[in-house]
């Protein structure tokens, strides 16, 4: 029999052998199998990146056969041409975002509700969809895009779409908003005079007619207000830090369909923080149910705070959602299928990488 000593040393080797086979390639040898020189693996020689920049040139080298899909939304502008040409289809998905203007809530009169939501009621989110986007766009108000599924849109109440002008001019008239001194514009209900400078990017269009929509609206209502287009980074600088403003258009888009982000982007003590809560918006109310979104291990109990939350949201109007558009994605069906228009992402999405194939 082996000694107690002999055994230790033959226990010791067997771990030393193993433990060189799993590190050690030269204990085990890769099967090969010969396949008569027949390439395996993907059919790929090269990746050539080629970076095409600006609209219009994207949209001509899918015209041109040059590439199959365009890796980025479409700019609507484009979609007559694309729509005509042979071997070219264009999806579309509703965003996960949407435009709005937001409403400095620290600032009086504009922290009165009463004001907010008389422009929310005069303002014709219809007419900027048919006009401004042409079609491609819907009126929306609630914060949370509808394409997610804790939106509040579709179970809401009333709506902003259309102008309500009437309903807007009682609410400022039972607030105190009177025109005392007879130039034509409403005082605010301390008697004191105050106009409106809606800012909007000067780079962008939409945002310039958008703006215009707004400040006729207040019009309607006897506010005086006017549209200045301005520099997009200059404003969101002072929105970032909680500068002076009166009210300023913007765009948002959501990556997920996490609402977890209602606690924050609202909640009354980021009211002064950088960064966050742009319209310096402050409501018990809404702050109520915000540990039960964030905490809440229940499904039903998450979602119902983000109901409620929504729900305070749009009639508080701290923001005003203007619309919520259409993506467009445009590629090539001569050589490829399985295209997937993601709920997100569009066409350009994960999914499509994923599924798309040689016909």
């Amino acid at each position: 029999m082996l000694s107690a000593r002999a055994k230790r040393l033959l226990a010791i080797s067997l771990v030393a052998a193993f433990t060189m086979m799993a590190i050690s390639p030269i204990f085990a040898k890769a099967q090969t199998t010969d396949l008569g020189g027949l390439k395996t693996g993907p059919f790929v020689d090269k990746l050539v990146f080629n970076v095409i920049e600006g609209d219009d040139q994207q949209v001509l080298a899918l015209l041109n056969d040059e590439i199959d899909l365009i890796g980025d939304m479409v700019d609507p502008t484009h979609l007559p041409t694309l729509e005509g040409a042979k071997d070219i289809e264009v999806a579309n998905v509703l965003r996960n975002g949407y435009g709005y203007v937001t409403i400095n809530c620290a600032k009086y009169p504009f922290n009165i509700t009463a004001f907010r939501r008389a422009l929310a009621f005069a303002l014709d989110k219809q007419k900027i969809s048919d006009d401004v986007w042409d079609g491609l766009s819907v009126p929306q108000d609630s914060c949370v895009p509808q394409v997610n599924p804790f939106s509040v849109e579709k179970q809401l109440e009333y709506h902003y779409y259309e102008a309500q002008v009437d309903i807007g001019k009682n609410l400022l008239a039972d607030a105190g908003f009177a025109d005392v001194d007879g130039d034509g514009y409403l005082e605010a209900p301390d008697g004191s005079d105050f106009d409106v400078n809606v800012e909007c990017a000067q780079s962008s269009n939409i945002a310039i007619e958008v703006g215009q929509i707004v400040a006729d609206a207040l019009k309607a209502l006897g506010v005086d207000a006017r549209s200045t287009p301005t520099d997009f980074y200059e404003y969101l600088n002072r929105l970032y830090f909680h500068g002076d403003y009166d009210i300023v258009f913007l765009g948002s888009s959501f990556t997920t369909f996490d609402v977890d982000w209602l606690a924050y982007e609202y909640w009354s003590e980021y009211a002064d923080e950088p960064y966050w809560n742009f319209p310096n918006f402050r409501n018990a109310s809404y702050d109520f149910w915000r540990d039960q979104l964030l905490h809440s291990t229940d499904y039903d109990e998450v979602y119902e705070a983000a109901i409620e939350m929504q729900k305070i949201w749009v009639y508080q109007s701290p923001m005003i959602i203007c619309y919520e558009n259409f993506l467009l994605s445009a590629y090539r069906t001569d050589r490829f299928e399985g295209f997937i228009n993601d709920v997100s992402a569009g066409v350009p999405g994960w999914w499509t990488n994923y599924k798309v194939h040689l016909k």
